[in-house]
């Protein structure tokens, strides 16, 4: 890229490679050792049961660990399970259960991380080195800190229910609660003679208690079943979190979330610069109340009919919008039993046919109050509490946008028909629904309100439509009584989607990049059409005697050659094609288990075919120029940057230099095929009860062995199709999916 004799003293050059005898860069290249690696992974997991007739129980315990597969990303899980079910008298059940979880992660040590972490960038003009050694010297200071990463998980239950014949009734009371740790210390060689502390603790507690009534009616040609329900939902989310910089030095780690009042270094750690401590600390609280009914009734075991009403009011909807009721219903007809009673060759024979509306549920009160205001400003991870004359004051959400009154629930109109059989004396099993699920109600941002110093104005009335057909054909390929079997299920998900509608009666908006257009598939790229390059200034369109302007900037040679769709003799957004899709138009799979005697060969296939990929992983490696000596997320370059990646013979080299930006994402010259059909899932096993059980007296004994992500094929040039989130940009960060082989052995005694 850089003109002959212009090597050393090119501002453009990087300066990490001006140097042929720096071995930092110049020598080995075998940084991989210290990063990737064949990790172990090992689980094991006993258990016992027990009990009488009255009275049974169950109680497990469980270790999983992974080692990772690339540097610091291994994970520790305790696991601990008790059930335990009474029946004093024959009317009462009792039941509990406590299922208890610990989790310990190490953290990759990548730079991007860390920087975001301490919102602090600093000097990126070089990035780290591949040689084992340099890099390997880049690791050691992290073992002058600690990153300390932990959570605890605990799920549980009490049930009682009485049994009055026909009516039953039963009352529980749940608990699922998530808490997390995470303290970390950074040593000052890793940041430029700058230390960094953190504290973190937060957790997530949600308590349910709900009671139903039921009542059942059975006879020859009437099955009647009713229910009526209520529930309670408490939502707790809290979070406790501080960071200081500077530290006296690299031996003192305090902990800034120091919660004793009367420790005379309350809210002062005299480790760091009072000014340079950060605290933040949130509640949030949100309750849920929910009533319904629900009745099934069957006739002649030909007709059955399923409806359900329920309302539902949510502490974090606006107060004129508190309540959502949703109907639902759904009709059965058995074929088989009207018509095809006699025919010996199908078992059943079914068609259906629903609709229902579902709430959705904001996640937090950010829309509950109307026009809000905020106790901070700043920027990112530096908010500060405003003051006038040291009183506190409030200001409006400037940065997160207006929010408004009239904001109802959103919701999810449903209706699907769909038909099941099983034939040739239960050998093939066939199944077939059709669904149209149209969202209403959805929030968007609209930009607007710039003149009063909003970002955006979070607005109702977004409309998505999704449609499609789930296709479900399994059968017995092999069924003999030798032993050998061979069972194979073949599944099949089409969908498309289509924006109805948007805030008010908006046509099209853009957002982030995105280009909505009422319509169209939510899920498509507005991008420009690539068509080549300009190889000499003479081929570029001369119009009104100047040349062919790309957003006011004259192309020349070396600049893309894009498509003036719009033929207003203009490249510019008026130019972008909506294509493409982010979303897979089909998806499915396909399982093959096969029995020989007493070995057993499990093949599990996946595939997506449609879906289309912006390798943005490869544009930013063209677009280096925009990258280097800037202090953003964007110019950081982990260790795996120097792997090779992508086809580069697939791309034409533009100026990279040139002002129009030649290698930006918005074009389609990165979009590319993700289709692939990948085997995730090979398993081989052996039972050996027949042999163990002369010598132990095993009930079971089973060995097996598994191959999970074996092989993908795929078009995509890039790394793993999979990978890329549901946006569709392959950024090409994060950790690739490992190979993992997988040993086991199962026995009961």
């Amino acid at each position: 890229y850089t003109a002959n004799g212009r090597y050393s003293n090119d501002e453009s050059y990087p300066t990490y490679l001006s140097d042929s005898l720096n071995a930092g860069y110049y020598g080995p290249s075998n940084w991989t050792d210290l990063y990737y690696r064949n990790g172990m992974v090992y689980s094991i997991n006993a258990s016992i049961t027990g009990g009488t007739e009255r009275a049974n129980f169950r109680f497990s315990l469980g270790n999983m660990k992974n080692e990772g597969v690339a540097d610091n990303t291994g994970v520790d899980r305790y696991s601990a399970m008790f059930n335990i079910n009474m029946r004093p008298v024959n009317w009462l059940l009792f039941s509990a259960m406590v299922n208890a979880n610990r989790v310990e992660r190490d953290r990759n040590r990548s730079l991007r991380d860390r920087f975001v972490q301490m919102n602090y960038f600093p000097d990126l003009s070089a990035p780290l080195s591949p040689n084992k050694q340099s890099y390997g010297a880049y690791l050691s200071n992290f073992d002058n800190g600690f990153d300390e990463n932990k959570s605890n998980i605990i799920e549980g239950y009490a049930n009682v229910g009485v049994d009055l014949g026909k009516v039953k009734l039963n009352s529980r009371f749940a608990v699922d609660y998530n808490e997390g740790y995470r303290d970390l210390f950074y040593p000052r060689p890793l940041m430029q003679n700058t230390s960094y502390a953190s504290n973190y603790y937060g957790f997530n507690q949600r308590l349910i208690f709900d009671n139903t009534i039921s009542y059942r009616h059975n006879n020859s040609l009437h099955n009647l079943h009713l229910e009526a329900g209520q529930s309670i939902q408490w939502d707790t989310y809290k979070y406790n979190n501080a960071y200081a910089y500077k530290g006296v030095n690299d031996f003192i780690k305090i902990n800034l979330l120091e919660s004793d009042p009367n420790n005379g270094n309350y809210l002062n750690p005299l480790a760091f610069p009072k000014e340079l401590v950060f605290r933040f600390l949130d509640r949030t609280r949100d309750n849920l109340v929910s009533f319904y009914t629900k009745g099934d009734y069957t006739f002649n075991e030909k007709y059955s009919l399923s409806t359900v009403l329920r309302a539902d009011g949510s502490s974090n909807a606006q107060p004129t919008s508190q309540w959502f009721f949703s109907p639902s219903a759904s009709f059965t007809w058995n074929l088989k039993n009207e018509l095809l009673k006699e025919n010996q060759n199908i078992s059943a024979l079914n068609i259906e046919v629903g609709a229902g509306r579902i709430g959705r549920l904001h996640t937090y009160d950010n829309y509950s109050q109307g026009p809000q205001y905020m106790s901070n400003v700043g920027y990112t991870g530096n908010l500060t509490v405003p003051g006038y004359n040291a009183f506190s004051v409030l200001t409006r959400p400037y940065s997160f946008g207006w929010v408004g009154y009239g904001i109802p629930w959103s919701y999810s109109d449903q209706i699907n028909a769909g038909m099941s059989a099983v034939m040739l004396k239960d050998r093939l099993r066939l199944s077939v629904d059709w669904y149209s699920k149209t969202e209403k109600g959805l929030l968007l941002g609209i930009p607007e309100g710039a003149e009063y110093g909003y970002k955006q104005s979070i607005e109702s009335g977004m409309s998505v439509n999704n449609s499609g057909v789930d296709i479900a054909l399994s059968g017995d390929i092999l069924k003999k009584k030798t032993g050998t079997s061979w069972t194979g299920t073949l599944a099949f998900n089409f969908n498309k989607n289509e924006l109805k509608a948007l805030p008010g009666g908006l046509s099209e908006i853009i957002v982030d990049n995105r280009k909505l257009k009422v319509g169209e598939s939510i899920d498509r790229y507005w991008l420009l059409k690539n068509d080549g390059i300009y190889k000499s200034n003479s081929e570029v369109p001369v119009i009104n005697g100047e040349r062919l302007k790309f957003n006011g900037t004259a192309l020349k040679a070396g600049d893309p050659r894009w498509m003036d769709t719009n033929g207003d003799n203009i490249i510019s957004d008026a130019d972008k094609v909506l294509t493409g899709h982010s979303l897979p138009v089909l998806t499915g799979s396909f399982n093959n288990a096969l029995t020989f005697g007493k070995w057993n060969v499990d093949l599990n296939f996946y595939y997506s075919v449609g879906r289309d990929i912006i390798n943005q992983n490869m544009a930013n490696r063209f677009d280096f120029i925009n990258r280097e000596g800037q202090s953003n997320i964007n110019s950081v370059k982990e260790i795996t940057f120097w792997e090779k990646t992508g086809d580069y013979d697939l791309y034409p080299l533009y100026n990279p230099w040139s002002t129009v930006i030649p290698y930006r994402t918005d074009q389609d010259l990165f979009l590319e095929d993700g289709s692939f059909l990948k085997l995730r899932t090979l398993s081989l096993g052996y039972d050996l009860t027949s042999v163990a059980g002369k010598k132990i007296n095993f009930s079971r004994l089973y060995v097996y062995g598994t191959v999970n992500n074996v092989f993908t094929l795929t078009k995509y040039s890039g790394r793993d199709p999979e990978l890329v989130s549901y946006t569709g940009y392959d950024t090409g960060y994060g950790l690739p999916i490992p190979r993992t082989f997988t040993v086991g052995v199962k026995m009961e005694l």
